[in-house]
């Protein structure tokens, strides 16, 4: 049943708004899965907060001329479309969507937009290797920490070694 004007116009500010709020979304191809498959990546993307919709290319390039985001590269895209919306994280789209084309590969990239930049299909790949903001920060902490636990190690080695001597003694003499 086709959807009225209404429900086209409702679709497409609801994809505003998503455009408006996300911090990168994901276009993938999504021919060649099931719909247990489709229902099965919906309920892994919802669960890390992330968006996972299938649109027209018409509402969507509406939507993206209403959000401000240069729509001329969508007709480059091939097949039909589904976007996946990152709020929190920019790369975890990318990534979860690799995850899934691991065990699904008729799930392809088709491209990508984050924080207003667009990137090819290649690009989401290479940006789905990317360790997530997460990651990142612990590595930064991890590097920041190393310096005072070296210290408190040094600092604590002679005083390690002064007990294992008086042990020894103490060993030696009973």
């Amino acid at each position: 049943m086709p959807k009225t004007r209404l429900q086209k116009e409702q679709e497409t500010q609801m994809l505003v708004d998503r455009f408006g709020r996300m911090k990168s979304v994901i276009f993938s191809s999504y021919s060649g899965l099931t719909v247990p498959q489709a229902t099965a990546l919906r309920k892994k993307l919802r669960e890390q907060g992330v968006d996972y919709q299938v649109t027209k290319r018409s509402l969507l390039v509406r939507a993206l001329a209403k959000a401000g985001v240069d729509a001329t590269f969508i007709n480059n895209l091939e097949g039909g479309l589904a976007l996946a919306f990152g709020y929190e994280d920019e790369v975890l789209p990318a990534k979860l969507l690799s995850d899934f084309t691991k065990e699904y590969p008729s799930l392809t990239f088709q491209g990508g937009i984050v924080q207003g930049q667009c990137y090819s299909a290649s690009q989401v790949q290479a940006m789905a290797k990317l360790p997530s903001r997460m990651e990142l920060l612990a590595t930064i902490l991890g590097s920041l920490n190393a310096p005072t636990s070296n210290i408190v190690r040094v600092l604590a080695g002679p005083s390690r070694a002064l007990v294992r001597v008086l042990k020894a003694l103490s060993e030696k003499t009973s």
